[in-house]
């Protein structure tokens, strides 16, 4: 997992649903910006991605094309992405925040289906064959 904010991490060790991220040994925790962390990871390193970042406005790094081809170069064939997807404000402004990321996520490989109920979107990387 990666955080850039300590205080975050703090909050979440009282947390009982995130208790696992501190007593896992499988989950390590880095402190750092993500869009430079990712490009310490070897190719094809995790089955799952959990992307969970702040709105766009305050993290644009985070939703372009370059962080999403790191994120699809981490993953391992047959992998998954979940990104959440926050919208505020769309609804007022007519515009809409998940169709730019679909369409960066397809640009970069990945197969994409937008879940309304959620807020978020599944991605998939193709299995080499």
């Amino acid at each position: 997992t990666i955080e850039k904010d300590e205080n975050v991490i703090e909050i979440a060790k009282n947390n009982e649903y995130s208790a696992e991220l501190f007593t896992c040994k499988n989950i390590k925790s880095i402190i750092g910006e993500a869009y430079e962390e990712i490009e310490k990871f070897d190719d094809e390193c995790f089955d799952y991605i959990i992307h969970d970042p702040p709105t766009l406005s305050r993290a644009g790094e985070l939703y372009g094309e370059k962080f999403y081809k790191n994120l699809y170069r981490v993953l391992k064939s047959g992998g998954k992405l979940f990104h959440y997807v926050s919208k505020p404000g769309s609804k007022y402004r007519n515009k809409s925040v998940e169709k730019g990321i679909i369409n960066r996520l397809r640009n970069v490989g990945f197969e994409v289906k937008f879940y309304e109920k959620v807020s978020g979107v599944v991605c998939a990387k193709e299995k080499k064959i």
